[in-house]
């Protein structure tokens, strides 16, 4: 009884608050609709994984993704074309890496006063909505699961020396690594969390040697994809380089994903005012000084691969779903800091002046999140009225017609997604679907052109030669 008893204390609990709170700051997005890359894994979902070489190996615009494969498969044949439930698991999938995050920042600062606060500035966070609010953007939030998982298990194989522990460490690592090229920085955290928190003496020595399993699966995988799968990136326009000039984008982004705001000046004062904070603790609390270390070195290694991914321009801010792993570095470290400042503070106006600060930062947090959700919201509108205004596709009449789409449409720059969606909803075959930049004379029957009305939102028939029949 007293074992149910913990677990449902130490377990359920917190895991149910954190999902709990994950919906509350999210649940406007179930009115939400697909759009852009959806269609795609959808479609591969449906038509493309046949075999477990495909689940493997089948590659996302030059990415592999093994275990998204996998997530789209079962999601696909368990809600089909039905976004509410999709939205649904990613809020889930949110709440459980809040957990996951409570689980690190009590197990590191020993505090879990700091692991709730971790957590619940990880579930508010404004700066990495899009991974929650972007079906497509799970891949983000199963990487930082498998992460989060490798991280603290870890910890506990640091804690108690269980091989089997250590089997599971690794197991989260390599699902880290098929889920995303850039989980690649996970055995670099690892290491850090090693050489700061491992306790016994003479590690050098002997021990390190439990990192080798680590590094080798790393390693193995870097050489399967840019040996074996030729994957470089380069055929897509995409590839890692590294630039000094990224360090800009580094300062700017790290304080954007801390603070949530996006003015560059305010970001600047927030930014190194938190930075001579922290230097001042790590000065003045030696028993802190490694748990600091490791939150802001988790922060620096996380942005590294996204800072150097050139996707052909440069912006201050990155995609808010690359911020989702970086988040968990970031609130840590300010939980970290709120709960010193608060302990610290002698007069009760001092600690009431820190709550509220805090209280008002996490609002601002949750509100821009509902207030940029409109935005995804008009973007699936934009995906109904254009999936609805097709769907006389679905009639017998235009079976085996050749569809064309003149000029150019919502996710024009796009394409791929409206092929996919024709294949995936109305059976259009690939070879009988085209683009063409204006209205041309048609000398064939069995065709049917549509074109985008931006006044109404939706496609109108410019040629039907069903009519003249």
């Amino acid at each position: 009884m007293r074992y149910y008893r913990v677990i449902i204390k130490k377990i359920i609990i917190p895991l149910l608050l954190s999902i709990f709170l994950s919906l509350v700051v999210f649940y406007p997005i179930f009115k939400n609709f697909f759009f852009s890359d959806d269609f795609s894994w959808l479609f591969r979902a449906d038509h493309s994984l046949y075999n477990w070489y495909d689940f493997v190996f089948l590659r996302f615009a030059g990415f592999l993704r093994t275990t998204v494969n996998f997530y789209f498969y079962i999601t696909y044949h368990l809600f089909g074309s039905h976004p509410v439930y999709y939205y649904l698991v990613n809020i889930l999938l949110h709440g459980v890496n809040g957990y996951l995050v409570y689980l690190l920042g009590k197990n590191i600062t020993k505090r879990w006063a700091i692991g709730w606060l971790a957590a619940i500035i990880f579930i508010c966070l404004y700066s990495h909505r899009e991974a929650v609010m972007w079906i497509s953007a799970a891949t983000s939030l199963i990487d930082t699961f498998f992460v989060l998982l490798a991280a603290n298990l870890f910890w506990y194989y640091l804690e108690n020396r269980n091989f089997f522990v250590y089997l599971a460490t690794l197991s989260a690592l390599i699902a880290a690594l098929l889920t995303k090229e850039s989980s690649s920085i996970l055995v670099i955290i690892l290491s850090l969390e090693f050489l700061l928190f491992y306790k016994y003496k003479n590690w050098y020595k002997k021990d390190a040697t439990i990192l080798l399993p680590l590094w080798a699966a790393t390693i193995g995988y870097l050489v399967m994809q840019y040996l074996y799968l030729f994957n470089n990136l380069a055929v897509y326009g995409y590839e890692y380089k590294i630039k000094m000039s990224q360090l800009k984008i580094l300062f700017f982004n790290t304080g954007h994903a801390i603070f949530g705001f996006e003015n560059l000046s305010l970001i600047t004062i927030l930014f190194l005012a938190l930075f001579l904070v922290i230097t001042l603790i790590f000065l003045k609390n030696r028993e802190y000084r490694r748990i600091l270390l490791f939150f802001g070195g988790w922060i620096l290694i996380a942005s590294l691969p996204p800072i150097f991914f050139n996707m052909g321009s440069y912006h201050f801010f990155l995609a808010s779903r690359y911020n989702y792993l970086i988040s968990v570095g970031t609130s840590c470290l300010l939980a970290t800091v709120i709960y010193l400042l608060y302990q610290s503070s002698r007069h009760k106006s001092y600690k009431f002046f820190i709550f509220l600060m805090m209280a008002i930062l996490l609002f601002f947090n949750a509100h821009k999140i509902r207030e940029d959700n409109r935005g995804y919201y008009k973007l699936g509108q934009v995906s109904r009225n254009l999936y609805y205004s097709l769907s006389i596709l679905n009639m017998a009449q235009y079976r085996g017609y050749n569809v064309f789409i003149v000029g150019d449409f919502p996710f024009g720059q796009n394409a791929p997604y409206i092929y996919d969606m024709l294949q995936l909803y109305f059976n259009v075959s690939y070879n009988k679907i085209h683009f063409i930049p204006k209205m041309i004379p048609f000398n064939t029957n069995k065709v049917i052109a549509f074109e985008w009305n931006f006044s109404k939102e939706k496609f109108i028939i410019k040629t039907d030669t069903a009519d003249s029949n």
